[in-house]
């Protein structure tokens, strides 16, 4: 009981390595939320995510004679929790509340910041039914070092004009508000332009992912992720196969394009997976994407110890086109 406690009152936030059997960093990350169920009682505390210790508002001002919206965009200074963030990192959330007057908005902004400060913690008692005498179980949901990229505003007003994607990614991380990605150089230089200016106060992970789904001059499709020791990558998608899997191979073994096994925990996205022995006798295609026997990994599901699920998914080159022209997809 005395571990569900403490991992309950000081777990939120903590960080998780996972390592292989030779030592290497399979992932890290931290504890989002921590869940104690002991007995009939379930006490849950989290998620760190939804955690808000510096927080304005956004808003169009009226005129309070007669209460209509002139419609001229206004923002609060921002006001930090300082005890929030010395335990937890500082979370910035920017909130919208439509028409409102600077008083109005204050209050809100501080009430907003008050209750949301530190994580919540909710509570289920179940009586009159079996389980009061069990034991103490502990559920510790974890999130990778990606997800701060939510947790603040990017805006720069210096520069005009355009830069290249990969400037503008290195800038935006370099904004971060707490050092938790630690490098930058394997970022390949993407020479594509975007705008340099932000000054709408949008949160950095929407702007990274307008700057990704551009791709590259050719329309290619570009990867960003944050892998181990908390550092960036973000390239160009592979044309080449990386994985092989033999179907009729009994132990279901995964391996490089060299023959040499993969355990599953080290299978990582954004990388292709070859069946060599699906469709025999097919003339090879020179792109992986005209191949029914090749898969773009899309996303993995590890599951130990050695449960592995991979899920594909089609690639073009039109979804950049679309992202350069501003346009969400589109329909037929």
């Amino acid at each position: 009981m005395n571990t569900a406690e403490d991992w309950l009152q000081s777990g939120i936030g903590r960080h998780i390595v996972c390592h292989d059997h030779s030592l290497s960093t399979i992932w890290e990350g931290f504890v989002n939320k921590v869940s104690v169920n002991t007995g009939n009682l379930s006490v849950t505390r989290g998620e760190l995510m939804n955690v808000a210790n510096r927080v304005h508002i956004i808003y169009s001002t009226i005129d309070p004679t007669n209460n209509t919206v002139i419609g001229t965009r206004a923002k609060t200074t921002a006001t930090n929790d300082t005890t929030s963030q010395a335990l937890y990192g500082i979370l910035q959330k920017v909130l919208s509340v439509g028409g409102s007057v600077p008083a109005d908005a204050a209050k809100i902004q501080a009430t907003y910041l008050k209750e949301n400060a530190n994580p919540e913690t909710s509570r289920s008692l179940n009586l009159g039914s079996e389980g009061g005498q069990s034991g103490v179980t502990i559920t510790i949901d974890c999130l990778g070092y990606y997800h701060w990229l939510k947790t603040y505003v990017y805006n720069q007003t210096v520069t005009t004009g355009t830069i290249n994607a990969s400037a503008k990614i290195i800038a935006i991380i370099a904004a971060q508000l707490n050092s938790i990605i630690s490098s930058t150089t394997d970022i390949t230089s993407n020479t594509v332009q975007v705008p340099a200016f932000e000054n709408d106060d949008y949160i950095a992970h929407n702007i990274l992912q307008d700057v990704v789904n551009r791709g590259d001059s050719s329309d290619n499709r570009w990867l960003f992720g944050v892998y181990q020791d908390r550092k960036a990558y973000y390239n160009v998608m592979p044309t080449n196969i990386e994985y092989i899997l033999h179907l009729m191979d009994s132990a279901q073994k995964m391996e490089s394009n060299i023959g040499a096994e993969i355990y599953p925990w080290n299978i990582l996205p954004g990388k292709w997976l070859m069946f060599p022995d699906f469709l025999v006798g097919r003339t090879a295609e020179t792109n992986p994407r005209l191949d029914p026997r090749c898969m773009f990994i899309e996303d993995v599901t590890y599951t130990m110890p050695w449960g592995l699920q991979l899920n594909g998914g089609k690639t073009t080159t039109l979804m950049q086109k679309l992202a350069k022209l501003g346009l969400a997809g589109v329909g037929a």
